[in-house]
């Protein structure tokens, strides 16, 4: 079977353009503020996307109705990607989830945990790898990618 791939990216994130006033100076976002997709095929993991998406802040300011919602889920929630982590998970960078009934207990703690989780998993090619350090690069907290990234350009 041949695996449809998708052309999202992070950089698709609706709220890029209706919050970006959140944004850091350097285009970065904090890792709170990261929702991540990706697909599984045969256990392995591919088209991961990391998307700005500042829900805490969008709950704190009583905006359960914002346009950024329905934007996001007409980007992000359809059949292209079929796995989610980041912040949809309420402990997310808050806790370690050490006892999870879902079979992978670092996803859904923080980025750090959630890419070496899919390392362990495995991408389904190294060009795979390479395209979700990219997306895990846009989160402040995340240097460890952007290095990854800065050696691989080398």
């Amino acid at each position: 079977m041949q695996v449809k791939r998708t052309e999202l990216s992070g950089l698709d994130s609706p709220s890029f353009v209706w919050l970006p006033y959140l944004l850091l100076d350097d285009r970065l976002f904090f890792a709170k503020d990261a929702k991540i997709y990706f697909n599984m095929y045969k256990g392995k993991v591919y088209d991961v996307v990391v998307a700005f998406f500042p829900s805490d802040y969008l709950t704190q300011k009583g905006y359960s109705d914002h346009p950024v919602y329905s934007a996001n889920a007409s980007v992000f929630n359809k059949e292209e990607l079929s796995c989610s982590s980041g912040n949809c998970f309420s402990d997310w960078m808050k806790t370690v989830r050490d006892d999870c009934s879902d079979g992978f207990p670092s996803i859904g703690n923080s980025p750090y945990e959630d890419f070496r989780t899919f390392e362990e998993m495995g991408f389904l090619d190294n060009t795979e790898r390479a395209r979700a350090l990219k997306e895990f690069s846009r989160i402040k907290e995340c240097d460890w990618a952007r290095e990854f990234c800065s050696k691989m350009e080398e």
